[in-house]
């Protein structure tokens, strides 16, 4: 979204990054991260809260 959402992703070490720029209090809230291994599909939430 306007460029601030960055994700790299490190397959070989089983690694990504989210990196979101010039965070803001409207960024807080719910988000979610998944993950497809072997056929399964795993979901994580993460909150985030942006104080400013």
């Amino acid at each position: 979204i306007n460029g601030r959402f960055s994700l790299t992703d490190e397959t070989s070490a089983g690694v990504f990054t989210v990196n979101i720029n010039n965070l803001r209090a409207e960024d807080s809230g719910k988000y979610w991260c998944g993950e497809e291994n072997s056929g399964s599909f795993i979901l994580t939430e993460v909150h985030l809260h942006v104080k400013g």
